[in-house]
């Protein structure tokens, strides 16, 4: 029936199509002489197995961007205060340009962002543990000035977020 040809047209996507680039009719014209093909077609409209495609496609590039985000993780050198364009230039040296290419450019930025944002916020929490841990720190220095405590000022998670500027003295502010 409809569902168990939903399935196998599913399976079909995901066995023989390994690209997100392709067009549908490029993808189409892969699978046609597969029977589950044939089978799919006498069960679904044109529109179901587009949108079967559209998903398969959806799925491939949600586990490329994953793929990416874990690549950034373990990148050395590249952080939450790296230039997406000095970010690509490497990920394209170590040959994970080609993989991550199936992404568009504005998909791929968009995702660095949204992990550099991450790892920004992380470095923030840090910061807010580390001073939770000197509660005197907050009560010595005085907020109208605005001077951040030198005590402050050795702290790691501090220093970490050095490249932030004005954010780091507001995180600091703001705990």
């Amino acid at each position: 029936g409809h569902e168990e040809a939903v399935e196998e047209f599913q399976e079909l996507l995901e066995e023989k199509v390994k690209d997100a680039t392709l067009s549908w009719s490029e993808a189409r014209s892969l699978i046609r002489k597969d029977q589950r093909y044939q089978h799919a077609s006498d069960e679904l409209s044109r529109s179901e197995r587009e949108e079967l495609y559209k998903e398969r496609v959806d799925d491939m590039l949600g586990g490329i961007e994953k793929r990416m985000i874990a690549t950034l993780d373990k990148m050395d050198g590249v952080t939450w205060h790296s230039s997406w364009d000095s970010v690509w230039k490497k990920l394209e040296r170590e040959k994970r340009g080609k993989e991550f290419g199936q992404l568009s450019s504005r998909s791929r930025e968009r995702s660095f962002k949204r992990w550099q944002a991450e790892k920004l916020k992380a470095a923030t929490e840090l910061l807010a543990a580390a001073l939770a841990e000197i509660p005197e720190v907050a009560l010595a220095a005085d907020p109208q000035s605005k001077v951040v405590p030198e005590e402050v000022k050795e702290l790691e998670a501090y220093k970490a977020l050095a490249p932030a500027g004005e954010e780091r003295d507001e995180a600091f502010w703001g705990a």
